[in-house]
């Protein structure tokens, strides 16, 4: 048998193949991948716009370059070289990946001008802080100027992002508030009581005002302007205004010229409920509040009398208290209120009895979601409640509750609408001692009788021994003259005269 006759022989490598490059697009400078198939570790060259670039590592699946920084921009042929062949793509180059050596000051300051020092920042495009845009107004490859946003949510540690088409570059910054200035202030002359803008350079985070050497109630603080109520403890005359933002101070600005409180200033004695649900009512209560027109913070006037003023949520605020005031011609009323995010079931009054009540006595209020109910006034006073449920109040009519046709509501999380009621003082009772027991706290001549004098039409004392009703509503004055005609009837038993004659000689 002959022996076998063995050939030499040469395998071939396969040429290189491309899948896929990243980032995109390739910058300058900046590490790049190709991603493909039979790459030779110590083999394997790669050229971008037939520029040679640095390999630093070679896998049989995987090859990764630093971009020259002489590489031609744009779009460029890249190719990939082994001994058994090449393989070639085309990839975008853009400029080097910006990056943040410095930025001054520390810490930045909003609405100011803030300067970063790095590389590659004159293909920047877009700043922000916080996430907010920024305005660039100076731009090189080592320096860029921009003004920190005049945003008082930025206030703190934020992040200062620089982006350009090659990447991003990100440094932590600390943002701090400006020390605020005042350009105007308006109305002036003031009155005490009245509201009064402050406009000027003020971030709205812990800004107080001052009026000479008082304290104003800062009402509203937004960015550039604050609205304050320039309380009756604020000396007639000039004085100077001077705006606080935490421990900044501005510098003193005016002179606001304030004067005398109207008479009809209006005042806020209490508030009803003062947490109140998303679009329900509250009640205010005080005096001089039938001149009522307005109020601030998204507050609207529904309705108001002398002595309360009924106002709706429906554009208010939710969640925060809200520092607000009623404005009249007389001036303005501060309060605080706060609006609730909570489910609304407002209380309803169907009926109220006796009719009409008497001081002292018990009154019963009828209704629907009466459960709730902590709060209920008459003519502005607020009233003993002795029992509640979810249809029946009993309250203790008070004794300083005002006389006459008053208006009575409830409050839960949200103010009832307004009923009608009539209170009077206790009927007369038959004295013992010679003298007429006084209702209302006014005899006349004769020791007479006198019912409710707090109505309009009410006047004070009767004529010589009169039984008189002093104003009593209408629907009061029979039971007025029958407490009367039965106190007269129990004196002639006994022999002595009615106080409503006088005795025979």
């Amino acid at each position: 048998m002959s022996p076998a006759l063995l050939l030499p022989f040469t395998v071939l490598a396969a040429a290189p193949s491309i899948s896929s490059t990243a980032p995109d697009p390739f910058a300058q400078g900046a590490v790049a991948e190709i991603v493909g198939a039979d790459f030779v570790d110590g083999a394997t060259s790669v050229a971008i716009g037939e520029v040679a670039q640095q390999v630093v590592h070679v896998e049989v699946d995987d090859v990764r370059i630093v971009v020259g920084a002489d590489t031609p921009l744009g779009a460029q042929t890249l190719v990939v070289t082994t001994p058994s062949g090449s393989a070639s793509t085309t990839v975008t180059v853009a400029p080097p990946a910006p990056r943040i050596t410095r930025v001054t000051p520390d810490p930045v300051v909003l609405g100011e001008l803030a300067t970063i020092q790095g590389e590659a920042l004159a293909a920047i495009d877009e700043v922000t802080v916080g996430g907010v845009e920024a305005v660039v107004t100076e731009q090189t490859e080592a320096l860029l100027v921009f003004e920190v946003p005049f945003d008082a949510a930025l206030l703190g540690e934020q992040d200062l992002q620089v982006t350009s088409a090659s990447g991003v570059a990100i440094r932590s910054v600390t943002v701090s508030p400006p020390i605020p200035t005042i350009d105007a202030i308006s109305p002036n002359p003031a009155r005490q009581g009245d509201l009064v803008e402050v406009r000027g350079r003020i971030v709205p985070v812990n800004v107080a005002l001052t009026i000479g050497q008082a304290s104003a109630t800062v009402l509203e603080v937004e960015n550039d302007r604050v609205l304050a109520w320039v309380g009756t403890d604020v000396g007639v005359g000039p004085h100077d205004v001077v705006v606080k933002v935490g421990t900044l101070t501005s510098t003193p600005e005016g002179p606001l010229y304030v004067e005398a409180a109207d008479g009809a200033l209006p005042r806020v004695e209490g508030v009803y409920p003062s947490n109140v649900s998303a679009g329900g009512t509250f009640w205010v209560v005080g005096s001089n509040l039938a001149g009522v027109t307005g109020a601030t913070r998204g507050l609207t006037v529904v309705a108001c009398q002398k002595a309360m003023c009924q106002l709706g949520t429906a554009s208010a605020e939710v969640g925060t208290p809200l520092h607000a005031a009623l404005t009249a011609p007389g001036g303005a009323a501060p309060f605080t209120v706060q609006v609730v995010d909570e489910a609304l079931a407002a209380p309803v009054i169907t009926g109220t009895s006796p009719s009409p009540a008497f001081r002292g006595q018990t009154l019963t209020i009828t209704g629907q979601n009466l459960g709730t109910v902590r709060t209920v006034a008459i003519g502005g006073r607020t009233q003993s409640v002795t029992f509640f449920s979810g249809t029946q109040i009993d309250i203790t009519v008070g004794a300083t509750t005002p006389l006459g046709s008053e208006t009575l509501f409830v409050a839960a999380s949200s103010g009832s609408e307004p009923v009608a009621v009539t209170v009077l003082d206790p009927f007369p009772t038959e004295d013992t001692g010679g003298e007429a027991d006084v209702a209302g706290g006014d005899t006349g001549g004769g020791g007479d009788v006198v019912a409710g004098d707090d109505t309009a039409s009410g006047t004070k004392g009767g004529s010589d021994g009169g039984c008189a009703t002093g104003g009593a509503g209408p629907g009061a004055l029979g039971a007025w003259l029958a407490a009367c005609a039965a106190i007269a009837l129990a004196r002639r038993r006994r022999g002595r005269p009615a106080r409503g004659r006088r005795a025979a000689v």
